[in-house]
């Protein structure tokens, strides 16, 4: 049951003027300028990409904001210099006012499918030491005279990209991390970004965790529940580390002097064999329809591994002529020129330490001559190969940017002003096929592992049913097949992977099988016993069954773990509810309510409580408070009405 459902509905239709009687109804603010529909192009000047781009250079080898990058270049200077003005070494990181093309707009950006308004504006506190410079804003108007209009605010305190093509934007809230529901796209403005674009809305609650940041830094997120409460974490961005490994032992082996021995203590990834060189770029490079890692909290495989005994990476099985944005690796596999030279790799093309920006159209040239001497004579002298066999074009996933289509090839001509429409996914349907370089390379898994793999990429996707078919191709939750590792095997089976089993637990859940989803839940905590969302979903269902008492005890030790959560209190706000124990009920929603204020369901149940008990005011404050936080919610109108129509 959902806490909206906590109390029995009642229907009743009052008229809006009943309304009236609020106080403090508002609606949208008072200096409110006209909105900037979707899709509006907006002047930001004719400067601002080029910008960015000279600020960075500007910032010194010593102002490097990864240590292990500043002792790297005390040695190799040169490269290091290169590498800074890279946006892969500032993937992300604080709001740097005086080196980034963003700025706030006191335009609202209107997204017409949901109604909701948003823009940035500075702080009160513009000091160069504040942490939160931004302040994300967000309204929409009242449904009519005299009912409350809605208004929230978030601070900004963290950007996430560079800021070379477009800029994301972190914002907190009570120890949380969310999404921005808008960002800004270096030359265009702001804009909805890409969750805002889908439905249902990201909104202000689109949760940011530390697997959101893995392909934007090695540093491992905390273990925390729930995922986003990441409070002062400050992940670094991209560095040295990133494909050359630790480099502490190098630098003091270095640093000793005398004859150098034979293992440097440092990664070379232009000596490995070509495969392992892609995989180094695909591990964010490489994004595909579904991803599934076998490395809980890791943020992602270490530079030198096989991706393929960390990840899977479900792509189209019939890929369009358009592609996402992280599809990179995955189209590059697509073209003839790499599926006929088992030599080329990334860096063919790429110096892996300077922009592509600032990389000549010779040096792009060379790499095409050296296979294709004959095909270039026939072109005019100086013309840029990539310019037509990788065309710039706008990824389905996120507009207003264009990038090079790394499927090398002969292409039709695309309008200058074409525009996608958006698409969180290539192949809507999941028909997918397991990504690999090249047809013939073989996978680590059985026929079996390989469905069990599927299937989690089904659910993710929210492709139940057929997901469910796959899952019951697996031997039964509870039983000791379940969880098995075949024989002789160095790698961990599928079928131990812990989050196999979480998801395998929501499908049945969505199949309405609760006695097999426990199953699967509890198959799932045995080989992870830290798995929170496991334990969270398995009290819900002990909740659902009647298993009050073992519901209540896994509650209550979750609570105990995890101080930020306000799951288990709302598991245990509706076992008191179940007992028609309202006061216990209301202690619990207390806490929860402390820990994440922002729980519109929450505070809706809270004022049926209050209303059911004649208290007509406290019932009015918390209803009014759960429209401000989501007007959309099931029912509310009903029980606003009717609270306000008993306090006339």
């Amino acid at each position: 049951m959902k806490l909206a459902d906590a109390l029995p509905r009642t229907a009743l239709h009052a008229s809006f003027c009943a309304l009236l009687l609020w106080s403090g109804a508002c609606g949208g603010p008072e200096d409110e300028p006209a909105a900037i529909p979707v899709g509006a192009k907006i002047d930001t000047g004719t400067a601002v990409i080029d910008a960015v781009l000279q600020a960075r250079p500007y910032r010194g080898l010593e102002e490097l904001p990864i240590a292990e990058d500043r002792s790297c270049a005390e040695c190799h200077a040169d490269i290091v210099q290169q590498w800074k003005l890279h946006g892969m070494a500032d993937t992300l990181g604080p709001l740097d006012l005086a080196r980034q093309p963003a700025a706030p707009d006191a335009r609202w950006l209107q997204n017409h499918q949901t109604g909701y308004a948003y823009r940035v504006q500075p702080t009160s506190d513009t000091s160069a030491s504040s942490t939160a410079p931004w302040l994300l804003e967000s309204f929409r108007d009242p449904p009519a005279a005299g009912w409350p209009g809605y208004e929230q605010d978030r601070p900004v305190t963290f950007r996430i990209g560079a800021g070379v093509a477009a800029m994301s934007l972190v914002m907190q809230q009570d120890q949380r991390w969310f999404f921005a529901p808008i960002e800004f796209y270096t030359g265009h403005g702001w804009e909805p970004a890409p969750q805002e674009l889908s439905l249902p809305a990201g909104h202000l609650n689109h949760a940011l965790t530390g697997e959101c940041l893995s392909c934007h830094s090695d540093t491992r997120a905390p273990d925390t529940y729930p995922l986003h409460a990441l409070g002062d974490f400050r992940p670094q961005p991209l560095g040295c580390a990133t494909c050359h490994g630790p480099g502490k032992e190098h630098v003091l082996l270095m640093q000793a002097g005398g004859p150098q021995p034979d293992d440097l203590k440092v990664l070379y990834p232009g000596e490995w064999k070509p495969s392992l060189q892609v995989d180094l770029c695909a591990r964010c490079h490489l994004e595909g329809d579904a991803m599934i890692d076998f490395d809980l909290g890791l943020p992602h495989p270490k530079p030198g591994e096989r991706l393929a005994d960390h990840r899977a990476v479900w792509v189209a099985k019939d890929a369009g002529d358009d592609f996402r944005f992280v599809s990179q690796v995955q189209r590059m596999a697509m073209s003839a020129c790499f599926q006929e030279s088992q030599a080329m790799t990334c860096t063919t093309c790429h110096d892996p330490h300077l922009p592509p920006r600032m990389q000549s159209v010779a040096r792009r040239n060379q790499a095409c001559v050296d296979c294709h001497s004959t095909m270039v004579e026939t072109h005019a002298k100086g013309e840029d190969c990539v310019s037509c066999h990788m065309p710039r074009r706008q990824p389905f996933d996120l507009p207003h940017v264009r990038i090079a289509d790394h499927n090398i090839g002969v292409h039709p001509t695309y309008p200058e002003d074409e525009v996608l429409p958006f698409r969180p996914v290539e192949s809507p349907e999941g028909q997918w096929k397991l990504f690999t370089q090249r047809p013939l390379d073989a996978l680590p898994f059985s026929k079996r592992e390989e469905d069990a793999l599927k299937a989690m990429a089904l659910m993710e996707k929210g492709h139940v049913a057929r997901a469910q078919v796959l899952f019951d191709s697996l031997p039964q939750p509870g039983t000791a097949a379940a969880t098995q590792v075949r024989e002789g095997e160095s790698l961990p089976g599928v079928l131990r992977l812990p989050q196999l089993h979480f998801l395998r637990g929501r499908c049945l859940t969505a199949s309405q099988k609760p006695q097999q989803a426990m199953a699967a839940y509890r198959d799932a905590l045995l080989l992870d016993p830290g798995l929170t969302e496991a334990s969270i979903n398995l009290a819900w269902l002990l909740r659902e069954t009647g298993q009050a008492v073992d519901a209540h005890e896994l509650a209550t030790h979750i609570s105990h773990d995890y101080p930020l959560a306000e799951a288990p209190e709302n598991v245990l706000f509706s076992l008191a509810m179940d007992r028609e124990d309202h006061e216990t009920a209301l202690k619990h929603a207390s806490e929860s309510l402390l820990r994440n204020p922002g729980q519109p369901a929450l505070l809706q149940a809270i004022g049926r409580i209050h209303a059911q008990a004649g208290r007509l005011e406290d019932a009015q404050r918390y209803l009014i408070e759960a429209f401000r936080h989501n007007p959309d919610l099931p029912g509310l109108p009903d029980d606003i009405a009717r609270v306000s129509a008993q306090l006339r």
